[in-house]
């Protein structure tokens, strides 16, 4: 079973099976079923899904992870197929619009070194940072990695100068959120231990 979701037009694709769709039923205004050539149904398209509340928070969620999932897939495939990479990078792209963070981090290193398509590193740059401002803080050690290479190529000595001090204040606020983290889970044991039983 793959589980598709195209944003532009709010259409959410169910395929049971790969097979040929010969036949499609309307159940509602929003909603039909594809049949195959024995009249069994094959897939379930739903038009609407997220303006017509088909789709919720924690549906968007998992097929979000989903579509990652599948994304890392293809991206692993990618000495063996060409096209897997445009693949991966359509699939993490689906879900980061979907505002899933990993899926963020990975179509910044695909954008970043032009796999899949266009190479644009100045989005890839502001894809990472999109996903730190959701709280996911791994992105914050590969921002600080991606900005430091990106600035191996800036030609203006002052631009290169700031970016070079922005990558060191990255890295100390990364340690210092991990010296927080550290602190904060030390506490939580503590205050564990201190419960009575």
């Amino acid at each position: 079973m793959k589980i598709k979701y195209f944003q532009d037009t709010d259409t959410l694709y169910i395929e049971l099976r790969a097979t040929t769709v010969t036949e499609t039923k309307d159940v509602d205004e929003s909603t039909q079923l594809n049949l195959d050539a024995s009249g069994k149904v094959c897939g379930i398209t739903i038009e609407h899904a997220v303006a017509g509340g088909y789709m919720t928070d924690t549906a968007n969620d998992s097929l979000a992870e989903n579509l990652f999932s599948e994304g890392i897939q293809y991206d692993w495939s990618q000495s063996q197929s060409p096209a897997a990479a445009t693949l991966a990078r359509a699939d993490f792209q689906t879900a980061a619009t979907m505002g899933h963070t990993k899926s963020k981090r990975a179509l910044a290193h695909m954008i970043f070194d032009g796999r899949g398509g266009g190479q644009d590193k100045e989005r890839a740059l502001l894809l990472l940072w999109q996903a730190f401002i959701q709280r996911d803080n791994s992105a914050l050690e590969e921002l600080a990695d991606m900005l430091e290479s990106y600035t191996e190529s800036i030609e203006n000595p002052s631009i290169r100068k700031a970016a070079s001090e922005t990558v060191q204040h990255i890295e100390e606020l990364d340690r210092r959120l991990k010296q927080v983290g550290a602190f904060m889970h030390e506490l939580a044991i503590e205050q564990l231990n201190r419960t009575p039983k």
